[in-house]
């Protein structure tokens, strides 16, 4: 059952620190690790204890083609032990018109694994994402799905959300729900799926930047002063930072983003998965030696995402397709128009870049006001 004393959605994802409001269930931090200990009754157990977010620190290296190398080496062989371990499984690479699961799909033609992609549909799919993917398969060779919602099944959609406790309301529960990953099973013969996530790049992209210390929560998230459950998760985890000896000379922001992002948020998804027989996620985001070499590139090009675009582009140095795959638009600039043909001119791009703008400004004023009706 949801406790229903948590005001979910008023707080960063939901619910920061390790406290669940459940009695007796924490969450393990990417800033910890379970230790065995014995106890004053001479009993075992594990305790959850402060480890170092960057062991190696900020990597250095001597050049850009160094440090592009390095990464893509080291990424490609993790997806190869990875594979190893599922051999039966069909590698699914979720595929959309962004820049995230693109620069998957390089890495994935860089590391030599078969796979497939699929996209999921859903009510708000812009044209982009629903365009863009099969073409890039056909450029590769993939074979590409565009998986469909079946009806709804609420018990699915229920289970669902008391299974992550309520902490995981995202596209995903939609896409359990209207049967769309159980489809996704079916497509590959019933073969188990493994399901390869991308949520690495966005827990290095500085979310907070623009926030200087001392770290203020409560600025940031003033209703989770409202939530007895929160503030006290959110004061938990203020204590387990100070006492910290390894990690005091990170940013604050950027350590609450990374314990928030991948300690509540995405432990919160991936606990969900446990309930879907046949599908297994991997997600590569807690890696410390990833994030350390991701960490080396400029801030602006983390944000923008310059370095993933260069990720690309020598992961595919010796890629027959590659002059074609980097060329083809992503979703922000797409426009229905031949994938065949180079982007649009700035002026011809612009009255889809009004509507884009105008779309997202117009979600963004209905959430306040929901927000507001709330409150009210």
């Amino acid at each position: 059952m949801v406790n229903p004393d948590i005001k979910y959605g008023v707080s960063p994802n939901f619910m920061p620190g390790p406290l669940t409001g459940y009695d007796g269930i924490f969450r393990l931090l990417p800033s910890q690790v379970l230790k065995l200990a014995i106890s004053d009754t001479q009993s075992l157990k594990f305790a959850p204890q402060p480890r170092p977010l960057l062991p190696f620190g900020v990597r250095q290296f001597p050049s850009e083609k160094a440090q592009l190398d390095f990464f893509i080496n080291i990424f490609t062989t993790s997806l190869r032990n990875m594979r190893s371990h599922f051999p039966d499984y069909v590698l699914c690479l979720a595929l959309t018109g962004g820049v995230d699961s693109r620069v998957a799909m390089s890495l994935l033609e860089a590391s030599g694994l078969d796979y497939i992609t699929f996209t999921a549909w859903h009510p708000r799919i812009t044209t982009g994402d629903c365009d863009i993917p099969p073409y890039l398969a056909r450029l590769f060779g993939r074979s590409h799905k565009l998986v469909m919602r079946s009806e709804l099944s609420q018990r699915l959609y229920d289970d669902y959300t008391t299974h992550s406790g309520g902490y995981a309301v995202d596209q995903d529960r939609n896409f359990w729900a209207y049967g769309q990953y159980r489809q996704l099973s079916e497509q590959v013969e019933g073969k188990p799926v493994l399901l390869l996530r991308n949520s690495i790049w966005e827990c290095t992209d500085d979310h907070y930047r623009h926030h200087t210390d001392p770290l203020d929560i409560y600025r940031l998230y003033p209703y989770a002063l409202q939530c007895e459950p929160i503030h006290q998760s959110i004061e938990y985890w203020r204590q387990l930072v100070a006492d910290d000896p390894y990690n005091q000379d990170i940013n604050s922001w950027t350590r609450l983003f990374w314990d928030q992002r991948e300690g509540c948020w995405l432990s919160s998804l991936e606990q969900a998965y446990d309930m879907m027989d046949g599908i297994t996620s991997v997600q590569m985001c807690n890696c410390r030696l990833f994030m350390s070499t991701l960490m080396s590139f400029d801030e602006k090009e983390r944000f923008h995402k310059i370095h993933e675009k260069k990720i690309m582009r020598q992961a595919l140095t010796d890629n027959a397709q590659s002059q074609s795959f980097l060329r083809v638009p992503y979703d922000s600039r797409y426009n229905g128009y031949s994938l065949r043909q180079p982007p649009l001119p700035f002026m011809q791009r612009l009255p889809m870049a009004v509507r884009y703008y105008r779309h997202n400004a117009v979600r963004s004023l209905k959430t306040v006001a929901k927000r507001v009706l709330r409150r009210k």
